[in-house]
């Protein structure tokens, strides 16, 4: 059973090696949650692809996303 994301909303950064970014959508919807474009200040978690590290944004991240 798939763990529920709750309404969270989920960001995808850089490529990503295991699938497609349509397919990792597809699972976060399928766990209740919501995918967003970009990452901002409503986004609950960044999954950062292989080619997304290291992962830099502007304006600067928090520092507990920096982590």
């Amino acid at each position: 059973m798939a763990a529920s994301l709750d309404d969270r909303e989920v960001a995808f950064v850089g490529k990503l090696v295991s699938m497609t970014r349509s397919e990792a959508a597809e699972r976060v919807e399928a766990a209740g949650g919501r995918v967003a474009r970009e990452p901002s200040a409503t986004t609950s978690y960044v999954v950062v692809g292989h080619a997304g590290w290291p992962l830099r944004w502007k304006p600067p991240l928090r520092p507990g996303l920096q982590q």
